[in-house]
C-alpha cells in the first residue's frame, strides 16, 4: 500500500478517514516526501457535506484534496457527474504512452 501511495495519485470515494491504519500511511508518505510539491495532492477525495475548513485542512496539512458539496443543495448526483467527468478525460492512447491515470468503467 505503502509504494502505491508513493507512486500513484489516490482517489477516495465517499472515504471517512477515520482508518488509523491507512491514516498512519498516509502520513509515513508524506514524512518519506517530505515537504515539497511532491506532497501537494498525494490523493483527491470526493465526499459529500465536508465544510470547507475540513477541506482546507486536509489539502494543507494531509496532502488531500477534497472536492465536497452540500447533498442538500445538489443530491448525490454530484459524485457521478465527477466520475463522469474522470471517465471522459481519461484518454485511453495515453495508457498506452505510459502515462499514469485512472480508467473508470461504469457497471452496464
Amino acid at each position: 500500500l505503502k509504494s502505491v501511495m508513493m507512486s500513484r495519485t489516490i482517489l477516495y470515494l465517499g472515504f471517512s478517514f477515520t482508518d488509523d491504519y491507512l491514516n498512519e500511511v498516509r502520513s509515513d508518505v508524506m514524512s518519506m516526501k517530505g515537504p515539497s510539491s511532491q506532497t501537494k495532492n498525494l490523493a483527491y477525495a470526493i465526499i459529500a457535506d465536508k465544510s470547507p475548513s475540513h477541506c482546507g485542512y486536509y489539502d494543507q496539512h494531509e496532502g488531500v484534496k477534497i472536492l465536497s458539496w452540500s447533498s442538500e443543495l445538489y443530491g448525490h448526483g454530484v459524485m457521478d457527474r465527477y466520475l463522469d467527468s474522470i471517465l471522459y478525460m481519461t484518454d485511453t492512447s495515453a495508457a498506452l504512452n505510459g502515462a499514469k491515470l485512472i480508467l473508470f468503467a461504469p457497471p452496464d
